[in-house]
């Protein structure tokens, strides 16, 4: 459990920049602290001289007066930090060893604990600074891997598709308000009017209800993390392929059919996206428990690859049925001899043809091939709609309880029945927008945050 981690609300330090390895300056995040100062024997200057949201140029000291280092103190006072709470941001040479010692020469003085990863994001959620989906947006910048998912993750983080849920819970409650005014007036004279302004919520809930759904529609799961699969039959040289392809020998090649029989993968940054590209286990019918099990999971990556590359050997094709299906399922198929090419491909690409490293030869194999895949991206890209699968799983929940109320109102008069149909879209609404969070869901997004956010 998240909570478990975020175990009480003492002041905590992290290293927020950096990667582990040595760079000019890091900089440290203290939050949660009662007072600055309660910093006072640490600095060669007095803390309060420390004017709020301004740079302060000082030596951090030990005990015994010895200066650890030359940093530049922010203080930021609560509420107006990231966290909600008083928080000191330092500055200091980013040497792995100096970052460490400072960190402890904090902790030894029982200033503040190492944070847990994700706890001051945690703290800027349960402090209001930040919305359930900010963080979503704030986990998916912090892990994307194409710029789809950093420019949803920056809208998700500056509040833009949070504000469209606020939009449809205030419309919600307008339709439920004046559901029930209807239900007050419904044998009174004001009855047409009432009856007017149900409709016309009724209408405004239901055009931004299905402007939100709209964008859960499209599968967008494989954009975050697109997998390219290499997949065929045994021996038909996909790991020649991929071992070319990332021009060093990641997979064995052998000639015994059923060599690979667990998936091999490598990462290629390409156009602004990384690819993950996957060296699978031969696909055929085989006796041999481990191999099953293989191709199993061959097949499985398969049908959840972004984008699969199918290498054939003509030679070795002996059930054409078999083959055929397998070339329905592939976006680019590549043949393993030069001298023989396939019926399927007037112009096909070839294992042959990625010996040569030019890319800047646009009629490289290379280029016809990873141009092919950034322009499938692109095109996916500008279909997509909502990443988060939690906020377009509710949504489109929503719109099925929706649904079902619409069609409850052609089937039924009674409005007391109605007022209750609806009343179920409310927990809905309000888990969208984090009014409600449940703990799996913390735990799955600070499961992915690193120690200093």
């Amino acid at each position: 459990m998240i909570f478990d981690k975020f175990i009480d609300d003492s002041a905590i330090i992290a290293c927020i920049t950096g990667s582990g390895a040595n760079s000019a300056t890091s900089v440290l995040r203290i939050s949660g602290f009662k007072s600055i100062t309660d910093f006072s024997s640490c600095f060669s200057r007095s803390v309060a001289d420390f004017k709020p949201r301004y740079c302060e140029l000082v030596n951090i000291i030990d005990i015994n007066n010895e200066i650890l280092d030359n940093a530049i103190v922010s203080y930021f006072p609560a509420p107006n930090s990231y966290t909600g709470e008083n928080v000191l941001e330092i500055s200091i040479h980013g040497n792995r060893l100096n970052v460490e010692r400072i960190i402890d020469f904090f902790i030894a003085k029982k200033l503040c604990r190492l944070a847990a990863p994700g706890e001051f994001s945690y703290r800027a959620l349960k402090n209001g600074k930040l919305s359930l989906s900010q963080i979503e947006g704030l986990d998916l910048l912090l892990n994307a891997k194409s710029p789809l998912a950093l420019a949803q993750g920056n809208s998700l983080l500056k509040g833009e598709l949070h504000d469209l849920y606020l939009k449809l819970r205030e419309s919600f409650l307008r339709l439920k308000a004046a559901l029930e005014l209807s239900l007050d007036f419904f044998e009174d004279v004001d009855a047409e009017q009432a009856d007017a302004e149900f409709n016309l919520a009724l209408d405004e809930f239901t055009f931004l209800e299905q402007k939100l759904f709209n964008k859960t529609i499209f599968n967008s799961k494989n954009l975050l993390t697109p997998s390219i699969v290499v997949f065929g039959a045994p021996n038909a040289g996909k790991s020649s392929f991929f071992n070319r392809l990332l021009a060093y020998d990641r997979s064995i090649v052998s000639h015994v059919p059923g060599t690979t029989r667990d998936y091999v993968s490598e990462f290629i940054y390409y156009n602004g996206v990384e690819y993950r590209f996957v060296d699978t286990a031969g696909i055929r019918s085989s006796d041999d428990f481990i191999e099953q099990e293989g191709i199993a999971f061959s097949q499985k990556l398969l049908r959840d690859s972004f984008f699969s590359i199918l290498i054939v050997n003509p030679l070795e094709v002996s059930d054409s049925s078999f083959m055929q299906d397998l070339v329905g399922r592939a976006d680019q198929v590549i043949y393993s001899h030069k001298d023989i090419l396939g019926e399927a491909d007037p112009n096909p690409l070839k294992v042959e043809d990625f010996l040569s490293y030019n890319f800047r030869d646009q009629n490289c194999a290379f280029q016809i091939l990873l141009n092919k895949i950034s322009d499938f991206y692109r095109e996916q890209s500008e279909a997509a709609g909502i990443l988060v699968e939690r906020q377009s799983r509710i949504i489109q929940d929503i719109d099925a309880q929706f649904s079902d109320f619409r069609n409850l109102m052609d089937l039924e008069h009674d409005r007391v029945i109605w007022a209750n149909a609806l009343s179920q879209i409310s927990h809905l609404l309000e888990e969208l927008i984090g009014i409600v969070a449940l703990d799996d869901v913390l735990d799955t997004v600070f499961g992915n945050f690193c120690i200093g956010k």
